[in-house]
């Protein structure tokens, strides 16, 4: 399979952007050797995957509902939302 340029590149920037700001590190989630659940890897305290999908978040809502979005899912209990970054290529 071959890897789109822009789509390299984007990746490229993100793990950049992720590593040059430390305070993403308390963030970072791991998986034990056995798989048994996830936990912080900082404090190696576990970590519960409360997740909402909103695959076209970033495409489709202006800033001001993006935050009004994540705002009142926060207040819903969710503490992971999964997004598209990259839309389709085509």
């Amino acid at each position: 399979m071959k890897i789109q340029p822009a789509v390299a590149g984007a990746l490229s920037l993100v793990g950049l952007a992720s590593a040059a700001d430390s305070s993403w590190h308390d963030l970072a989630v791991s998986v034990p050797h056995y798989g048994r659940y996830l936990y912080r890897t900082a404090s190696e305290e576990p970590f519960f995957w409360q997740a909402d999908t909103a695959w076209e978040l970033i495409h489709r809502l202006n800033k001001t509902s993006i935050n009004f979005y994540l705002k009142t899912r926060t207040e819903q209990g969710y503490n992971v939302v999964q997004t598209v970054v990259i839309s389709e290529l085509n």
